[in-house]
């Protein structure tokens, strides 16, 4: 029976990304909290020597099951079996997990609540519990060292978070930046559900995102690991046939061909872990579901020890270039954005271009071959008395005037120039005093005073002549600019 000796934990955090790691050797197993930065570790900690580091990048759907997989991993080397490791009832947990649990009678639920075994809690993945995002809010790094080989897990966030796309987005992000914290990549494990007839988007999106920013050299390194495939007899469903194709559709746009077979694709199924716990919270089982869960629990370990064989055997691939393809990327996409309002910017232009040929040949045809062209202009003056107007709608005209950009109206009717009357208030309608004017005795003669105007008088006194259109000379626009601007607008107007 091998041994647990827990090294004590006191490690302040000094990164986003967290070092768990797990020591399996004959004799012993030892399991201890790092940080990324190896500050604060216990001594003998730091003297743990392996001959060789493989680092394996694991990615996801959220609810594939990588949390529960990664909680599998070291207690399927801690215990040699299911049925031993329910006996020393002393489960490891790296990553706090809760579901729930039914009895077989009355259905009563059991909720199932299994607390960090290793390390101080996690507030990021008790708020993402607690509210059905993927439990992994950040990319963590847990090793574990087997055969004197330090398998470094880098778990990161589910894809398909319930966030929504932008978050799948930051994620995709944060994966490549947690990438280029190492230098070599030996494996990249895809995590799937086995019957899956159809991808969903957000999957399929990130897949897509994480073979196009891949260096083509790093495709070798990637394998396929269908998560609870008891339900398939461990083997490949409906999703190795919707996967096979998308990675020939991927293949042939950026001839990143992957393909699949026995040697990169593992069927396990993390029940027994689930079972574990239960069991180490006080649930009891029969010895035929014993005996199922432990076959379960015999297939899953043995997978595991042929992948971690397997990715120990491939040639690693140098971040560098993923780098490298990632930040060329984001620069062509940036580029694209920029030539894209470019593209805009120049049609706007032959826009303008176009706009400013017709107005000059419109200038040159209208001034028959002279600079100079005779437009309408608004000119309004003072008047020395006071006027009298008609302000019917059939003696009034709404006129804009190109000089301030407004509509004004025109009195284009003047009933009593420079009328006599005084203290008569000036721009009001309807004054009562304007029924003492002699034009009052004529006003039901005004083709204006229909039946809606019989409560109102339309008369209004106002201190201004009639405005007048009248023509004056103004200059070609190639003799001056300064007169262009008036021109345009009165030609757009």
């Amino acid at each position: 029976m091998r041994r647990l000796n827990q090294f004590s934990q006191d490690v302040e955090e000094h990164s986003s990304l967290t070092n768990v790691t797990s020591t399996f050797d004959d004799n012993s197993v030892h399991i201890y909290d790092d940080s990324i930065l190896k500050t604060d570790i216990l001594a003998q900690q730091k003297n743990v020597n392996c001959d060789s580091e493989v680092n394996i990048l694991v990615l996801g759907e959220t609810g594939v099951g990588k949390s529960t997989w990664i909680n599998g991993i070291t207690n399927y080397f801690k215990f040699n079996d299911f049925k031993t490791a329910i006996v020393e009832n002393d489960p490891i947990c790296l990553i706090p997990m809760s579901f729930n649990m039914y009895s077989d009678k009355t259905l009563k639920k059991i909720p199932i609540v299994m607390p960090k075994t290793i390390g101080s809690n996690d507030t990021n993945e008790a708020e993402a519990s607690s509210h059905g995002q993927s439990s992994t809010q950040k990319p963590k790094v847990y090793s574990y060292i087997m055969d004197n080989i330090k398998f470094n897990l880098i778990d990161t966030p589910g894809i398909g978070d319930t966030r929504g796309i932008e978050a799948d987005t930051s994620n995709i992000k944060m994966i490549f930046k947690t990438l280029s914290k190492w230098n070599k990549i030996h494996g990249i494990c895809l995590l799937l559900k086995p019957n899956e007839s159809r991808l969903k988007i957000s999957l399929r999106y990130c897949i897509e995102e994480l073979l196009v920013n891949l260096h083509k050299n790093a495709i070798p390194n990637i394998v396929v690991v269908f998560t609870n495939a008891c339900n398939t007899l461990f083997k490949p469903g409906d999703t190795m046939t919707v996967l096979t194709q998308l990675f020939e559709n991927v293949g042939k746009a950026n001839q990143n061909f992957i393909h699949l077979n026995s040697s990169n694709t593992y069927c396990i199924d993390n029940e027994a872990v689930r079972m574990l716990y239960a069991s180490f919270k006080g649930i009891m089982f029969e010895e035929k579901d014993i005996e199922i869960i432990s076959k379960s629990w015999n297939h899953t370990a043995k997978e595991i020890r042929r992948l971690f064989s397997y990715i120990s055997t491939l040639a690693p691939h140098s971040v560098e270039e993923s780098k490298v393809t990632y930040k060329k990327r984001l620069e062509l996409i940036d580029l694209c954005i920029n030539m894209a309002d470019l593209q805009d910017k120049m049609t706007y232009m032959e826009k303008v271009m176009a706009n400013q040929k017709t107005f000059k040949a419109t200038l040159t045809s209208s001034s028959n071959g002279s600079n100079k062209i005779y437009v309408q202009i608004i000119k309004k003056t003072l008047a020395k008395k006071p006027s009298t107007v008609c302000c019917g709608k059939n003696c009034t005209e709404a006129i804009w005037n190109p000089n301030t950009d407004e509509i004004e109206i025109f009195y284009g009717k003047i009933c009593c120039s420079s009328c006599p009357l005084k203290d008569v208030p000036i721009e009001n309608s309807g004054t009562p005093k304007l029924r003492t004017c002699f034009t009052a005795i004529v006003i039901d003669e005004c083709e204006s005073n229909d039946e809606s105007d019989n409560d109102t008088s339309p008369l209004i006194s106002s201190p201004l002549t009639a405005s007048r259109l009248f023509r004056t000379l103004l200059p070609h626009p190639t003799a001056t600019t300064a007169a262009a601007p008036t021109l345009i607008m009165i030609l757009h107007r």
